[in-house]
């Protein structure tokens, strides 16, 4: 008995490792509705939820297609510390989430075929994007806080963003189930699942906040930029006047002059006033 325990564990426990890859949508039928468990299920959504169990239906033909509306909000919570928000609401639509199936069943055979969105299924709509767009643009106020050392104070940002995307993976399916007895029964089958994925949205209007008016990024980088770069150049020219006035001087110092007041220096033709 406790052979037969660990080989059907480790049945199923193969059945879960096999299990990865897409987010199978477990609502294959409007049924799931009011049974959150259909995989025993011996009524015509069993092509999708339990096909070996089609067996239990009455010889003929079965036919049913069902549609659900779904609507979510979907909430995407950041602690990152740098954003202006820590919550990301999108709105989820499925307006229409269709589901088909189809049965012939004769004696101790069964042809079945199923159609519906195995993944995905609908749109998530995100108005103010998603946290990961927008943590570039946050970590703009910790990078420029250099910029205070030339008279700018940027407190914070702002930014246009949205994002909206859509995912759906269909599923065809059809099998063949053998009656092996009134207990047991085996299907085969193929399923094809062809997607569709698409993605849209943007990032503008990036602002600053500086000394307290916000800003086009753009702009006042551009600005700031040009205003260092004139600062270095005006350094660089005083320092290389700085070098040529020490090395002018250099002989005086050479030749014993080093003790000698500035106005003395100037009455010897060395320097005037100017320079």
């Amino acid at each position: 008995m406790k052979k037969l325990t660990l080989f059907v564990a480790m049945l199923m426990f193969m059945q879960i490792a096999f299990a990865g890859g897409i987010l199978t949508n477990s609502n294959q039928s409007a049924q799931f509705v009011r049974m959150l468990s259909r995989n025993a299920s011996t009524q015509l959504d069993a092509v999708y939820f339990n096909p070996a169990g089609v067996i239990k239906l009455e010889d003929g033909f079965h036919f049913g297609i069902h549609n659900q509306s779904i609507f979510q909000t979907r909430t995407i919570v950041s602690g990152y510390p740098n954003l202006n928000t820590s919550e990301y609401e999108g709105d989820v639509a499925a307006p229409v989430f269709p589901t088909a199936f189809a049965v012939y069943k004769t004696n101790n055979l069964a042809f079945s075929l199923g159609f519906g969105p195995n993944g995905g299924g609908g749109s998530a709509n995100y108005k103010k994007g998603l946290p990961s767009f927008e943590k570039q643009i946050s970590d703009l106020i910790p990078g420029l806080a250099g910029l205070s050392a030339l008279g700018y104070n940027i407190s914070d940002y702002g930014v246009d963003i949205a994002f909206e995307g859509t995912s759906i993976f269909w599923g065809i399916q059809g099998g063949v189930t053998y009656g092996l007895s009134d207990a047991f029964s085996v299907y085969g089958g193929v399923r094809y699942l062809p997607s569709t994925n698409t993605y849209n949205g943007y990032i503008r209007n990036i602002a600053l906040n500086v000394n307290g008016t916000e800003m086009p990024a753009a702009a006042f980088l551009n600005g700031a930029s040009t205003a260092a770069s004139t600062l270095a150049a005006q350094a660089t020219a005083g320092a290389t006047q700085l070098s040529g006035t020490a090395a002018s001087l250099q002989p005086l110092v050479d030749g014993g002059a080093g003790g000698l007041t500035i106005a003395q220096v100037a009455g010897a033709g060395y320097i005037d006033a100017t320079t």
